[in-house]
C-alpha cells in the first residue's frame, strides 16, 4: 500500500495543472517593446502556455519533489538534497521560476493588471524564499516555500486556466 505525501501530492497536481494550461498552446507572441532608453526590444516567443509547460511548471516540479518524505510498503523515505549539486539544482530551479514569472508581467503574457500581477508577484516572492532556503540548505524552510509557491500557482491557475482560458 502506498501513501501519499504532502510533497507526491503537490507533484502530482503541479503536473495536472501543467495538463490543462497545455491544453491552450497557441501563436507565438510580439515582441515586447522597449521603452526609450530602457534596453533592446524584447522578443518574447514562447506563448504563455509554452511558458508555462516549459519552463515555469518544469522547474517548479524540481522544488517541489525536491524535500518530503514519501511512505511506502518497506517504509518511509525522506526526500532531500544531499550534495552540494543537489542544493545548487534545487537554487537554480527556484530562480528560474522566479525570473519567469517576470515574463508573466510582460505583454503578451500579462492578463491583467489585478489578480494576475498580484498573484504572479506572490509566486516570484515564494520562489525566491526557496531560491534563499537553498541557499542556507535550510529543509525547513524549503519545504514551506515550495508550499507556499505551489498555493500561489494553484490560486492563479484556478482563475485563469480553469475560470478565464489562456487564450493566447
Amino acid at each position: 500500500m502506498l501513501t501519499i505525501t504532502r510533497s507526491v501530492l503537490l507533484l502530482l497536481t503541479g503536473i495536472g495543472s501543467a495538463l490543462l494550461v497545455g491544453c491552450n498552446a497557441s501563436k507565438e507572441p510580439a515582441a515586447q517593446e522597449g521603452a526609450a532608453g530602457a534596453g533592446p526590444t524584447l522578443e518574447l516567443k514562447a506563448s504563455t502556455a509554452q511558458l508555462m509547460n516549459w519552463i515555469l511548471d518544469a522547474r517548479a516540479d524540481v522544488v517541489w519533489a525536491s524535500v518530503g518524505s514519501i511512505i511506502t510498503e518497506k517504509g518511509e523515505e525522506q526526500l532531500a538534497p544531499k550534495t552540494e549539486e543537489d542544493w545548487a539544482e534545487v537554487r537554480n530551479a527556484a530562480a528560474t521560476v522566479a525570473e519567469a514569472g517576470n515574463l508573466l508581467l510582460l505583454a503578451p503574457h500579462v492578463r491583467d493588471q489585478g489578480d494576475w500581477v498580484a498573484m504572479t508577484r506572490k509566486m516570484i516572492e515564494e520562489a525566491n524564499k526557496c531560491v534563499q532556503a537553498a541557499e542556507a540548505k535550510d529543509l525547513e524552510t524549503l519545504f514551506t516555500a515550495g508550499g507556499d509557491m505551489y498555493l500561489a500557482c494553484t490560486a492563479c491557475h484556478a482563475k485563469y486556466v480553469l475560470g478565464e482560458p489562456l487564450k493566447d
